[in-house]
């Protein structure tokens, strides 16, 4: 019986065998690397390109940790507070999204979106009992250890 297999195999032709016993596939990071930096030399690639590619390849080998804001750092919105309060702090804080937190500081309820926050006090919802709870969206809770790179993968899904 014969298998399927869904990878196709390009065809080798001559010159493609010939040159890969001269030109060997870089096995690691290092090696691709020293190989871009030697096309750069050659003007096969920019410096622009060369300085993307290698960035790329940095954040393939980053931890979460590694871009995480300190918890004393973050601009954090309580919950029970009002619009008076919050809206200054957004608006200077020149951020998108906010942790919103409980009234006690101790845990992150919700992410506040600026985006929905302008939505919603521009459809014309009355602004006396408006609830910044009534808009959030559940937040990402991630491991410290995760590789960015897969956190990255799993925020285009």
């Amino acid at each position: 019986m014969k298998e399927n297999n869904p990878v196709i195999q390009p065809k080798q032709t001559w010159l493609s065998k010939f040159l890969a016993r001269f030109m060997p596939v870089p096995k690691d990071d290092e090696a691709l690397i020293v190989l871009l930096r030697l096309a750069k030399s050659h003007h096969i690639l920019s410096a622009e390109a060369l300085n993307t590619i290698e960035r790329i390849l940095q954040v393939a080998n980053m931890q979460v940790r590694e871009i995480m804001i300190p918890k004393s750092q973050m601009i954090v919105i309580n919950q029970d507070d009002t619009l008076a309060t919050s809206v200054p702090c957004i608006a200077e804080s020149g951020h998108s999204r906010f942790p919103v937190v409980n009234h006690a500081n101790t845990e992150v309820v919700g992410i506040l979106l600026a985006k929905d926050l302008l939505n919603a006090l521009s459809s014309g919802e009355s602004l006396d009992h408006f609830k910044i709870t009534n808009i959030l969206r559940a937040p990402l809770f991630t491991p410290q250890s995760k590789r960015l790179d897969i956190l990255l993968r799993e925020f285009r899904i």
